[in-house]
């Protein structure tokens, strides 16, 4: 029987960046999407379109608290989050795109 391989959701494991048990849900993105993310030159939109993409994470701040999802204020994560945090997700959206079902 057919199977999609490449699934709509998928899951991330973030321990390298925000310790362990964490993790990235993310949405996977279409062409449409993905062409941009690809160019690094256009980084706000870049740091937008994973914004859009993250459907649940369980990341936290300096004191522990959680951060609040940036499915409705994408800016957050150019304000609460720090530059390797956001390298990070744009890596691992990218090249978890080309791997079937990183983590279901």
């Amino acid at each position: 029987m057919p199977e999609r391989k490449f699934k709509r959701y998928f899951e991330v494991d973030s321990s390298e960046i925000q310790g362990e048990g964490s993790f990235v849900k993310f949405r996977r993105l279409n062409y449409s999407e993905m062409r941009p993310l690809l160019d690094k030159s256009e980084t706000l939109l870049r740091i937008d379109i994973v914004a859009a993409s993250i459907v649940g994470w369980n990341w936290v701040d300096d004191n522990g608290a959680p951060i609040p999802l940036p499915e409705n204020d994408p800016d957050m994560m150019k304000t609460v989050l720090v530059q390797q945090e956001i390298n990070w997700l744009i890596d691992a959206l990218t090249s978890a795109t080309e791997q079937v079902n990183p983590k279901n």
